[in-house]
């Protein structure tokens, strides 16, 4: 027979293992700490690109937070250790809002327009128009497939195929959609719907089928704010920019509460990027024309 004290102890010892389980189970939040920040010639920056070979980031610039075709805006190359000043590298652009590396090319998406640099020269060697695109924002690619672009203010996705750029998916449960993420089994896009009177600041995580045939909310439907990039963090998790509030955040469904604020910005959080062999998230602040990059501690 247990002693009454010895079942008690038994008790605790297993409720003490329980806790320290869950807490070895939980999904940390990561840490940031500032590790560079650059200002001009940095204006209105909007995302940025990792360019592992030449170890170099791409920064677009629209100069203005309009959308005239002025040829005002610009891609800045940046070096990864932010040790030396930002270098104007692509000129004559008009609001290059989304840039990404494909194939050893740089796309850019440009209002209406998707370009394609050398990243050797930098000059642009092909243009594919978008007729009727309003205003271009994120873009993604595949190693070998096609090139994802959201227009935002359009209400569509588009899409670059065999050198065509046509729409690709236009649904009333896919307004304002901006940030993208390519992934094996689809497209993640932040993104509002029908039933919101403000889409643009009611953005949640979907997911679009490759085939496009399914859009369908990631996890639930609680709109998370005014969503600019969507970026893995290598955990099972995301990180997230509300450009309207100017927060940094990180999204795990695995954790309570799921989203947490990492850094309050100044409006305008917009394309970040997370380098994890660099351990390193940048971050383009378009309203006070910055690009401030952080160590990232789990």
């Amino acid at each position: 027979m247990i002693k009454p004290n010895i079942l008690r102890n038994r008790c605790i010892l297993l409720c003490l293992l329980a806790s320290l389980s869950a807490c070895t189970d939980a999904v940390p939040t990561p840490k940031l700490s500032e590790a560079w920040r650059h200002a001009a010639p940095i204006a209105y920056p909007e995302s940025v690109a990792f360019d592992a070979k030449r170890n170099v980031l791409y920064v677009s610039n629209i100069s203005k937070p309009d959308q005239k075709k002025d040829r005002k805006g610009f891609i800045a190359r940046v070096a990864i250790s932010g040790n030396s000043a930002p270098e104007k590298f692509i000129m004559d652009l008009h609001r290059p809002y989304g840039v990404a590396l494909h194939q050893d090319k740089l796309y850019i998406a440009d209002i209406d327009q998707i370009l394609v640099a050398d990243l050797e020269t930098g000059k642009i060697t092909e243009r594919y128009d978008a007729p009727g695109a309003v205003r271009l924002k994120d873009i993604v690619a595949g190693p070998d497939g096609p090139v994802y672009v959201s227009d935002a203010k359009g209400d569509k996705l588009w899409r670059l195929l065999d050198g065509k750029m046509q729409p690709w998916i236009e649904s009333p449960h896919l307004r304002s959609p901006n940030g993208l993420l390519l992934t094996e089994d689809g497209l993640i896009v932040a993104a509002g719907d029908e039933t919101q009177a403000k889409p643009d600041a009611s953005r949640y995580l979907k997911k679009v089928s490759m085939d496009g045939k399914l859009i369908e909310p990631l996890y639930d439907n609680t709109p998370l704010g005014t969503l600019d990039a969507v970026e893995p963090d290598q955990h099972n998790g995301f990180f997230l920019t509300d450009w309207r509030a100017g927060t940094v955040m990180h999204l795990s469904v695995e954790r309570d509460p799921p989203v947490e604020i990492l850094q309050k910005l100044t409006k305008g959080a917009a394309k970040l990027i997370y380098i994890p062999e660099e351990s390193l998230l940048v971050v383009p602040v378009m309203l006070s024309s910055e690009l401030i990059a952080y160590r990232v501690e789990w």
